[in-house]
């Protein structure tokens, strides 16, 4: 099959391919159908709160805004968010999502200097000046978002026991888990962000070619599209015999691929874990003919 860049992706697609992978699994989660659910039978204070997170997403302002914790935090945690967004909300409104630390490895655990976790010199915990900062309220502690133009975002965790003061110094705590690696590199990166090394840029997606066309090809198929039909929406040029060429063998994996992303892979994409995605798409599942 041509390359994920060839594909003709519909506009709302190709706007996905600036997404971070964090991006594209809020894209997958709010496709599962247990979040859905979740949604539609939510009070009316679970709305309220997400109305007001998305006005206070769009409003500028030099202190720190913060929110209380959402009504739904809880139930969504399984799922990997403590502070949830409705499955409307596309992610390329940027929209103000609090996933849970222990999923999201590139979040910095900040704390108050103690004997684990001394003070980084003469920082001072003061994230106002790092950026526009967004504190989500949560269960244990509170989400810190930070904002910046042309950066990826920062997210940090304050646990709720160890929250370090504004204006003092403060530590770092790093997971001891399997993801050990992916969250030094985060500290690095957060060192980088206020001041302590290059500027930190955004720097494309290199996989959102192949998960934006595995979104479409999940929501065509969603809405009753035959695979062949897909294929002659996507592809730039359709092969002579359909029932035996590669092109339908790979687009039946990126839809079936698309089916696991939905319902547990988008936590991949939370880890940095490409590896496991790459290998569940080769090993492909059983499934009826399609044509």
């Amino acid at each position: 099959m041509p390359g994920y860049h060839t594909l003709r992706l519909p506009d709302g697609y190709r706007a996905l391919l600036k997404l971070s992978p964090v991006g594209f699994a809020w894209e997958w989660l709010r496709r599962n159908p247990e979040y859905r659910a979740l949604w539609a039978t939510a009070p009316a204070d679970a709305m309220r709160a997400s109305t007001q997170a998305r006005a206070s997403a769009r409003r500028n302002a030099s202190v720190t805004t913060t929110l209380c914790r959402h009504p739904l935090g809880r139930n969504s945690a399984h799922l990997g968010l403590s502070f949830p967004v409705p499955p409307e909300v596309p992610a390329t409104d940027l929209p103000l999502i609090g996933w849970v630390p222990e999923r999201r490895t590139d979040t910095v655990t900040v704390v108050r200097p103690v004997t684990w976790a001394r003070s980084l010199g003469a920082l001072r915990f003061e994230p106002a000046r790092w950026g526009r900062a967004y504190r989500l309220e949560a269960e244990g502690g509170a989400h810190l978002l930070i904002h910046r133009h042309g950066a990826p975002e920062l997210t940090l965790w304050l646990p709720a026991e160890l929250e370090p003061i504004e204006g003092e110094p403060f530590g770092i705590y790093v997971h001891p888990d399997q993801h050990h690696a992916a969250r030094v590199a985060a500290v690095a990166r957060f060192r980088r962000a206020i001041g302590m090394g290059p500027p930190l840029r955004f720097a494309p997606y290199r996989d959102a070619p192949r998960q934006a066309a595995m979104l479409a090809i999940h929501d065509a198929a969603a809405d009753g599209m035959m695979l062949r039909d897909i294929a002659a929406t996507l592809l730039p040029l359709m092969p002579d015999d359909w029932r035996t060429s590669s092109e339908r063998s790979d687009l039946r994996r990126l839809q079936d691929t698309g089916a696991w992303m939905r319902t547990v892979g988008y936590l991949s994409l939370l880890s940095g874990r490409v590896t496991s995605i790459r290998a569940h798409s080769s090993q492909g599942q059983r499934h009826p003919p399609s044509r």
